[in-house]
């Protein structure tokens, strides 16, 4: 089985909200990135109108921080780095500022998925890549459907943690079935958002994305992955927009973005210690059934319901695979083992 050894991505998403509850207004968040700014940060406006964004160098490396396309969504980005010391020296360099300038101006880092309470009020902003705000516009009046997961302003409220990985795009054609085959395992191990509204599930955010991207056949877990390969294979490594879970970013590069946005340093590292478990044991997976992948995921989003002996095969796989991945993420792999085993026990 081939080892990881190339770099590795992460992307935190918090929402920043008032102490009622709801998304700051431009003022307020203006204020917050300005008191980065006062500690020595770099400002910087990316968009027009600007989408506020912030940046310090930690061990000779960038760290950025910038508002998503809503003002209560904070991207918290990670150098490339291969070490989890590495890791632990962009968190502690970051995010206890961010809470602590928070803090300061009566508002919440809001470390979780989703907010219980959806906040009213959104400011949204035009990407640099979308300057007549044609996709903002698309987004916002795509097709309503009758569903408890469905509102336009849902996906301003969601927050993931993103990792990115090195690998060439033949590989991560080759490997997405096996990759998809572990999908259930991430709502089952990593979900931080499970009352939303009036709703109850075990991981909510990841059904938000099947209702409100709905009309996009291959958002979130696609509904046919053998097209998804297919339009994938046709169009490139750079041809276009996906919505999926799993995503090329170039020609050599990965990302999963299925995961909840992780609350603490450890549960980032569990994270990272899965993927790259997954890319090994995915090959080792030589054909899935993609719609009984499919069930298993959304079902497990629904209410935490999953068999057994499912996971323990492929908590066989991650146990080979844990030895194959770098030396410094070990300790966070059996962490996953150790959740597994436990999952396994409680079902």
């Amino acid at each position: 089985m081939i080892s990881y050894a190339g770099r590795i991505g992460i992307e935190a998403e918090y929402l920043l909200l008032t102490s009622q509850g709801q998304a700051p207004a431009t003022e307020l968040l203006t204020q917050f990135y300005q008191e980065f700014v006062q500690r020595g940060w770099q400002a910087e406006s990316a968009d027009t109108p600007p989408r506020l964004v912030v940046k310090t160098r930690i061990e000779n490396s960038e760290f950025v921080l910038k508002n998503d396309f809503a003002t209560c969504i904070l991207e918290f980005v990670f150098p490339p780095f291969e070490k989890f010391e590495e890791l632990r020296k962009f968190w502690e360099n970051s995010i206890p500022v961010a809470q602590e300038i928070a803090d300061s101006l009566d508002l919440s880092l809001h470390r979780q998925a989703v907010y219980p309470a959806v906040p009213v009020d959104f400011d949204y902003r035009l990407a640099i890549d979308d300057p007549d705000g044609s996709r903002l516009q698309k987004y916002l009046n795509r097709p309503v459907i009758d569903s408890p997961y469905f509102a336009r302003n849902y996906p301003a409220a969601i927050c993931a943690a993103q990792v990115s990985l090195d690998l060439t795009f033949e590989s991560f054609l080759d490997l997405l079935p096996g990759l998809y085959e572990f999908e259930y395992l991430v709502p089952l191990l990593f979900t931080t958002g499970r009352e939303f509204q009036t709703q109850s599930n075990f991981s909510v955010r990841s059904l938000i994305i099947q209702n409100n991207w709905h009309d996009v056949v291959n958002a979130g877990f696609p509904a046919d992955l053998a097209g998804l390969i297919s339009e994938l294979t046709q169009r490139g490594p750079t041809g276009g927009r996906h919505l999926s879970n799993l995503v090329p970013r170039g020609a050599n590069r990965i990302e999963f973005r299925s995961a909840d946005t992780q609350p603490d340093l450890e549960s980032l590292a569990k994270l990272i210690a899965f993927r790259l478990m997954s890319l090994t044991a995915a090959q080792q997976v030589q054909k899935i059934d993609s719609e009984i992948a499919r069930t298993h995921f959304l079902r497990v989003c629904q209410d935490g319901n999953c068999d057994p002996c499912r996971i323990q095969t492929h908590r066989e796989l991650f146990r080979e695979a844990c030895l194959n991945i770098p030396q410094s993420w070990q300790k966070a792999g059996q962490t996953v083992l150790e959740a597994m085993e436990s999952l396994m026990q409680s079902r």
